[in-house]
């Protein structure tokens, strides 16, 4: 919710630490008072038994918690949601099994659209010791 883990840390065994000491001593940004908070929280207590959706009545606990008070679930069960975000493209997906490769390629572009129609992304930051090289192997 706030674009970062409540453990993170450039040293995976102070990543371990924190995971080991718990939620609980957590500090969340001001992103995270309130029904944000206690939903993460509630889903990150260190016994699986005392997590929210694992009390008594289930996903419903879930469902029913404050923070997603304004959440249209009968829409999204029903297939009927509006999703945040569409890119912009003039051949419907469903049509493109039709397409050449030729024309497959050029309609590809459409996912790459103009800048300002794409939702904000979140800032990447390179770690505090450099570069690991931990994507060299990646082709």
């Amino acid at each position: 919710m706030s674009g970062r883990s409540p453990f993170e840390s450039v040293h995976p065994m102070e990543i371990y630490s924190k995971v080991m000491r718990g939620i609980a001593r957590v500090s969340f940004p001001s992103e995270l008072h309130g029904n944000a908070g206690d939903l993460v929280r509630s889903l990150l207590t260190p016994k699986a038994v005392d997590r929210l959706p694992m009390k008594q009545g289930g996903v419903q606990k879930l469902l029913d918690h404050p923070w997603f008070d304004d959440f249209p679930w009968d829409a999204l069960k029903s297939h009927q949601m509006e999703p945040p975000y569409v890119p912009m493209f003039q051949v419907q997906p469903r049509d493109w099994k039709d397409l050449g490769v030729d024309q497959y390629h050029h309609h590809m572009l459409y996912f790459a659209p103009d800048r300002t129609s794409l939702p904000k992304g979140l800032e990447y930051k390179e770690d505090e010791l450099g570069d690991y090289g931990w994507d060299t192997d990646f082709a």
